[in-house]
């Protein structure tokens, strides 16, 4: 019986394409130069704004093969704290160079409140019924759309968006996606001008 194609999750950081990381289902990690990753037929876009210290709103559109859907998020987000910031540090960091006990219980918990937080971030954004409405257009097309989250510099690290998680499904959106990226106000603008003149 043959196997189906390895599918490929692509992540980008800061809207860097050349510095792209791709994940494959087998948590093997390669460049985009050896792997190819299918083009993406939606796109969602997340536009942060900081209206004020942890308040923000979220601007959600969603490209559905050409048609435009909108949505809004305002909403309140205290939960990251700088303990939880240092744990998730060192849980990228250190947890893999010092795996020896007790850090498998110490990274059991930090997996836990990752999950946690994604969450709570998820529920923030798709709480109100037009957010939510949308969303549930979106959630049977994530494997084949690209989310971008934009941001200025400022906010680029206020929301732990590589966190965000369904709680319906218990599943993270960025391996969900077929590409995640990340980038800021400029890069976005000059992508969507670039679109316009093509």
């Amino acid at each position: 019986m043959p196997s189906e194609p390895q599918k490929n999750h692509e992540i980008h950081i800061d809207g860097n394409v050349n510095g792209n990381i791709i994940i494959g289902d087998s948590n093997s990690v390669q460049t985009s130069q050896t792997s190819e990753v299918s083009k993406p037929k939606f796109l969602l876009r997340l536009k942060q704004h900081i209206e004020k210290e942890d308040h923000y709103h979220i601007e959600i559109e969603f490209d559905d093969d050409g048609s435009r859907q909108t949505a809004e998020a305002r909403f309140e987000f205290k939960q990251m704290t700088d303990a939880d910031r240092g744990d998730i540090r060192w849980y990228l960091e250190d947890y893999l160079q010092y795996p020896l006990d007790p850090a498998p219980q110490i990274a059991n918990r930090i997996e836990q409140r990752m999950k946690e937080l994604g969450i709570e971030l998820f529920n923030a954004i798709f709480k109100n019924t037009q957010a939510t409405r949308l969303w549930a257009k979106i959630e049977d097309k994530l494997d084949d759309t690209r989310v971008e989250i934009i941001t200025d510099v400022t906010g680029a690290v206020t929301l732990p968006w590589e966190l965000l998680r369904d709680p319906q499904t218990d599943s993270n959106i960025v391996i969900r996606a077929n590409a995640f990226v990340r980038a800021h106000y400029s890069a976005a603008r000059k992508a969507e001008k670039a679109q316009a003149t093509d």
